[in-house]
């Protein structure tokens, strides 16, 4: 009888390694696969940036409405899983919403050298667009910074982005407001407004941690 139970028990650990085997051959495939599709996600997230950078641009020239659907909501685009909001979203346009809408630029003005007859047409709707945009805006300084993108927009268009100047802000509880409503400041204001642009940038590189 211990004989039988000696050869019954070797006769079963083969079977169980075969089993293993399996199993890690099994896991192995997920694996495989697994690196495979992160990939092939990765690839068409490098090719569709562009595309993505584009949209960008053009919402921030002419539907700033429409950005949160395009860049910050979570799980859109490519920088909504940071979760930028307040201060942080103001903070991101000031550094890389130039980029964006020079992007937008650049590729209308590709678009009008290569085909002129209706790169003009599209241009001139771009035109009424922005124009239908942009015409009844006017700026509310009690609106904490980053919680309106159009009003963010206007702001670093009128400062940082074109004129480059510096902003003076404030910060009131937990939020940042424009200055007494002002775009620019003069020469006794500087101090000030440097110390609020260090603190500005040191809360886009904490964004970026």
């Amino acid at each position: 009888m211990e004989g039988n139970a000696s050869v019954l028990r070797d006769t079963g650990d083969p079977t169980r390694a075969i089993t293993n085997s399996d199993q890690e051959v099994s896991d192995e495939g997920l694996k495989a696969r697994g690196a495979v599709a992160r990939m092939i996600l990765n690839l068409c997230r490098a090719i569709c940036f562009l595309p993505w950078s584009f949209a960008v641009g053009g919402c921030i020239v002419l539907l700033p409405g429409q950005l949160d659907h395009i860049a910050f909501r979570p799980g859109h685009g490519y920088i909504g899983d940071f979760n930028l909001t307040g201060i942080r979203r103001f903070s991101h346009l000031a550094e890389y919403g130039f980029y964006y809408a020079s992007f937008f630029a650049t590729g209308v003005g590709a678009m009008v050298w290569l085909y002129p007859t209706n790169g003009f047409l599209v241009l001139a709707g771009l035109a009424i667009q922005f124009v239908q945009t942009w015409q009844s805006f006017t700026l509310d300084p009690s609106i904490p910074l980053g919680t309106n993108d159009q009003q963010s927009i206007a702001i670093l268009a009128s400062t940082l982005w074109l004129r480059d100047s510096m902003l003076v802000i404030k910060r009131l509880e937990n939020e940042y407001y424009l200055d007494g409503g002002n775009l620019a400041f003069d020469d006794s204001d500087s101090a000030e407004a440097r110390s609020q642009s260090r603190e500005l940038d040191a809360l886009a590189e904490d964004d970026m941690d």
